[in-house]
């Protein structure tokens, strides 16, 4: 942080004193821990004179930057327990997704005591809960900075720098080609806890000068594609959204729209992290079993021990799956990707055949084998298939054309790192995806 007299911040820590800007009823204000005080104040002088002062408030008014509004000390377990439901409450997703969405949440509240921040990247249609997803997190995850949909050079820097919590980036389509292109350069550089990006400031005199940027911190990226760098692929775990239909979701109470009464869950929530924020963030990082799994790549590895080192498995249990299933395909074995393979064409011609499942759906081996050679140009055997099948927990029957793998209803094709589900923020999207 640049040495000025004044400095307005999201957070700050020093020798054991924690202060976070808060914001409550159109008014900002820093709540400091100091030992076992805590209070809010409107600055704070550090022990070297420098004068801090909460976020500006053309920030907050608008929700482009979102912080709690006091502090809930709360007991880990029941704050993860509320959190994860929140997030099944509000989006039709499976239980490791939940695990999933629920732990990059807590990291973010403890990033800072990391030495790298992994992203989390949800790619799909228009329609398919990208934004539903990004409201939600960006109400529970650590001052979350929106940048909006047109991300500029110029404010992608600035809000990392300024805010230095979770920063949401929504439909990026931008090409991470070439060591000039500034989005190459935040999020290559980003995840590590020593990124800074100079970039060319003009003074008032007319002269310029290179100018430290921060830009390290966790992100959460929204696309319709997959990103084409191999080095952003390394750094992130991967959620894959599609679209379901109206009726699915009413069955299964899932709101057509992120309801008042979701978003003042979310204060609550927000509220009840930074008290376990407070509370653990000196006996951050905890201790923990570093990844064994054979089927991760050294990068893999890496990011998922930096999210187990501040959330303990005791608060999360099956965090690791989770995360070791939600690797993009580099980071893990070729049996795993296989098995997504085949898990992910099983979800889209259950999708196709657009049935409620009154009565079980058979799918052909051979159709599975011919969606993953058009869609992943990928060649599978049948028997390849019949494997997985059961390694998957799935019945399999033979019919007069081959094997066919048996679904009896939606858990069956639940997609390890896809989501099934409508974004319903725009009722105009669910009525296309109706008719």
């Amino acid at each position: 942080m640049r040495e000025n007299k004044e400095q307005y911040i999201s957070h700050w820590e020093h020798d054991g004193v924690l202060v976070q800007t808060v914001y409550s009823d159109s008014e900002s204000g820093l709540l400091v821990k100091d030992g076992a005080d805590i209070k809010i104040v409107p600055t704070y002088e550090t022990k070297t004179g420098v004068i801090l002062r909460p976020l500006d408030k053309i920030y907050l008014a608008v929700k482009q930057v979102i912080v709690p509004s006091n502090i809930e000390e709360c007991a880990p377990e029941i704050v993860v327990a509320e959190l994860k439901q929140f997030y099944l409450e509000n989006l039709l997703i499976d239980e490791e997704t939940a695990v999933l969405l629920t732990g990059y949440t807590l990291f973010t509240w403890f990033f800072d005591k990391t030495h790298t921040a992994p992203y989390l990247y949800i790619k799909g249609e228009k329609g398919s809960a990208k934004s539903r997803i990004l409201d939600l997190m960006g109400h529970t995850c650590f001052n979350a900075a929106t940048l909006g949909v047109a991300v500029t050079e110029a404010n992608i820097f600035r809000m990392q720098e300024i805010v230095r919590g979770t920063l949401m980036i929504d439909e990026l389509e931008a090409e991470f080609k070439g060591k000039n292109n500034f989005f190459n350069q935040i999020l290559n550089n980003g995840y590590k806890q020593d990124g800074v990006v100079m970039r060319i400031e003009k003074l008032p005199s007319g002269k310029s000068k290179p100018v430290p940027y921060i830009v390290y911190g966790p992100k959460i990226i929204a696309s319709r594609t997959k990103p084409s760098d191999d080095a952003l692929r390394s750094r992130c775990f991967y959620l894959c959204t599609t679209v379901q239909k109206l009726p699915v979701l009413r069955k299964h109470n899932i709101p057509l729209e992120f309801t008042d009464s979701a978003r003042e869950t979310a204060l609550q929530l927000r509220n009840k992290l930074l008290g376990l924020r407070f509370k653990y963030y000196e006996k951050m990082p905890c201790s923990f079993e570093q990844s064994q799994s054979e089927s991760l790549t050294p990068r893999a590895a890496q990011i998922i021990d930096s999210i187990l080192s501040v959330v303990s498995e005791e608060w999360l249990p099956g965090l690791r799956i989770a995360l070791e299933n939600h690797l993009f395909e580099d980071g893990i074995s070729a049996a795993r990707r296989n098995e997504r393979m085949v898990q992910n064409a099983i979800s889209m011609l259950s999708l196709d055949a657009e049935t409620d499942y009154a009565s079980p759906l058979k799918i052909p081996f051979k159709s599975i084998r011919d969606s993953i050679t058009q869609t992943e140009s990928y060649q599978l055997t049948p028997k390849d298939i019949g494997g997985i099948v059961k390694s998957l927990g799935l019945e399999a029957v033979r019919s007069k054309n081959g094997m066919d793998v048996v679904i009896r209803g939606v858990d069956d094709v639940a997609d390890v790192g896809e989501i099934e589900a409508c974004d319903t923020n725009d009722v105009e999207d669910v009525a296309n995806v109706v008719e």
